[in-house]
C-alpha cells in the first residue's frame, strides 16, 4: 500500500470522525430542547452507539477494504477534534433549530387529529355522564319498587297476624 493511498484513507476518517461528532451534536441537541429521562438517554446512547459502529464499520470496509490500521483511530479522533473545536457550535444551533421546526411541523400536522379526539373525548364524557345519570334514575326506581314491595309485603304479614289473632280469639 502506497503512502498518498494511506494519506488518503487518513483524511477520509478524519471526515468520519467529523460525521460522527456531528451525529452526537444532533442527539445533543435534541436532549438540550426535550427533558428526557435515564432510561430514554440511555435508549439514545444505545441508537448512538450503533449508528457510529456502523459507520466505522462500513467506513473500513468501503475505504481499507476491512484492513485495521492504527492512523484510521487517530484520523477518527483528530477529525472529532477538529469539528468540536471549529463547527460544533455552529452545527448545534442548526440542529437545535430544525429540531424546533420538525416538533412545530409534527405539532401542526397533528391539531387536527388532536382536535378530533379532543371532540370525541368530550362525546364520550357526555355519554358517560348522562348513562350514569339513566343508571342512578334506574336504580332510585328499582329502590322504590323494592322499597314498595317490602313494604305491600309488610302490610300482608300484618293482615295475616291480624286474621291469625282474630283466628285464635274466635277459637278461644
Amino acid at each position: 500500500m502506497y503512502v498518498s493511498n494511506q494519506l488518503v484513507d487518513f483524511l477520509q476518517f478524519i471526515v468520519v470522525g467529523a460525521v460522527i461528532s456531528c451525529i452526537f451534536d444532533f442527539f445533543r441537541g435534541y436532549r438540550k430542547l426535550r427533558k428526557t429521562n435515564n432510561l430514554s438517554v440511555l435508549i439514545q446512547d444505545i441508537i448512538f452507539f450503533v449508528i457510529i459502529t456502523v459507520i466505522i464499520v462500513l467506513s473500513i470496509i468501503n475505504f481499507l477494504s476491512t484492513q485495521l490500521r492504527l492512523y484510521i483511530f487517530i484520523g477518527i479522533i483528530i477529525g472529532s477534534s477538529i469539528y468540536f473545536s471549529l463547527f460544533s457550535k455552529y452545527f448545534f444551533k442548526i440542529f437545535t433549530i430544525l429540531i424546533k421546526k420538525i416538533k412545530a411541523f409534527f405539532k401542526f400536522s397533528i391539531l387536527p387529529l388532536n382536535l378530533l379526539f379532543n371532540s370525541f373525548n368530550k362525546i364520550c364524557r357526555k355519554i358517560v355522564k348522562f348513562i350514569k345519570k339513566c343508571c342512578k334514575l334506574f336504580l332510585n326506581v328499582v329502590l322504590y319498587i323494592y322499597n314498595l314491595l317490602k313494604k305491600i309485603k309488610r302490610g300482608r304479614i300484618n293482615e295475616k297476624k291480624k286474621e291469625n289473632k282474630r283466628k285464635n280469639k274466635n277459637k278461644v
